[in-house]
């Protein structure tokens, strides 16, 4: 006698399926998380490539700071002003001549801004833009044109200055002192630590 052909119940069709769908569960959540991960790590690399670039252009800034023999202005930095650091530095253009520009990295809006201005000609000229921005006047008014933006998604910035015989100092005294390095420092977000540059002005 032929035995008789017996499928599967519902009970065991419910089961199957909810197996079926907690695994698709599990898989979809599982590359959710790997996609998350993903994105936050490059939107993190691509943080630290402009951190990086931003750290490179401020070295050069302070390498081609002014010298003692040629300060026409006082000292030709100024991190006294929240969140802002002034400089003067010489500039090669491509005549082969070198000139002098007023340099301004500023935090405005989470991002951080580097103003450049033409070449200063006249001591006038120079006097006037730098006084006109230690005296609290708007970048843009300054140095006209539009800032370029060389990181995003920061907190803070701050600046100091390394000066002979004074340590550290926040505010530079106005007498002509040896500004022996520059420290640029940005903060993140939830970082209780920030990200700093020294890099040394080779004033001797």
């Amino acid at each position: 006698m032929c035995c008789e052909k017996r499928g599967f119940t519902l009970l065991e069709m419910m089961v199957a399926l909810f197996l079926m769908a907690l695994m698709s569960l599990l898989a979809w959540r599982a590359l959710d998380a790997m996609v998350r991960t993903r994105v936050s790590l490059e939107a993190r690399g691509q943080q630290f490539d402009a951190l990086k670039r931003l750290f490179d252009q401020w070295t050069g800034d302070c390498a081609a700071m002014d010298t003692p023999d040629g300060w026409q202005a006082g000292v030709p930095v100024s991190v006294s002003v929240p969140e802002r650091i002034d400089m003067i530095r010489s500039k090669a253009w491509p005549d082969g001549t070198r000139q002098r520009v007023m340099v301004t990295y500023l935090l405005h809006q989470g991002d951080v801004e580097r103003w450049e201005s033409p070449p200063l000609g006249s001591r006038l000229e120079w006097l006037g833009k730098w006084t006109a921005l230690q005296q609290g006047e708007d970048p843009g008014s300054v140095y006209g044109g539009d800032p370029v933006v060389l990181l995003k998604g920061a907190e803070g910035l701050t600046g100091q200055a390394f000066v002979e015989g004074s340590g550290v100092a926040g505010r530079l005294p106005a007498a002509f002192p040896l500004v022996r390095g520059l420290e640029l420092s940005v903060f993140w977000p939830g970082q209780e630590f920030p990200y700093s540059r020294i890099c040394l002005t080779g004033q001797d």
